[in-house]
């Protein structure tokens, strides 16, 4: 066996072609959730886009009950709770709505029908100091008989 000679290495030769492709690996695991804390800032809203175009008319409604001159056309409900005489507390500011109605239409009446004329007198009361006239009031069997129940005062408007 001769010595042994330099360690020097030669030159580097010329790149070969790529090979194919391999094989698509397996799936990696899903990382984990992030933080919910971080949320952003939200931004302000951009500017109103400009208004389309106003579309066509449409088509003429069916003849409202009101329409019929004398016919009285239910409006509005009050309730009572078994045999307290007292005004549902949510109910209690329909009489003002009921009376800015009736100033709005000067030559409509209200109609109060119920089983019980006592409630019905309570709920004239409250139109009474609601601004409605006493002699714009009517009471009696004006709306629907299968409707009438002692817990019930239906107001009913007629033109």
């Amino acid at each position: 066996m001769g010595i042994r000679g330099a360690t020097t290495a030669g030159p580097t030769g010329a790149t070969g072609r790529a090979g194919p492709a391999g094989a698509q690996g397996p799936r990696g695991f899903s990382g984990a959730a992030g933080s919910a804390e971080m949320v952003g800032m939200q931004g302000r809203a951009g500017p109103s886009g400009v208004a389309g175009s106003r579309g066509s008319v449409g088509p003429t409604g069916a003849q409202g009950p009101m329409a019929v001159k004398g016919t009285w056309t239910s409006y509005w409900e009050y309730t009572f709770n078994g045999d307290s005489n007292e005004i549902f507390y949510s109910e209690r500011g329909n009489a003002g709505e009921i009376a800015r109605y009736l100033n709005q239409n000067q030559s409509y009446r209200i109609g109060l029908d119920g089983a019980d004329t006592t409630r019905v007198g309570i709920i004239r009361d409250a139109l009474i100091r609601a601004g409605v006239p006493s002699d714009k009031i009517q009471t009696g069997a004006l709306g629907d008989p299968q409707l009438r129940t002692y817990g019930r005062v239906e107001v009913l408007v007629r033109n």
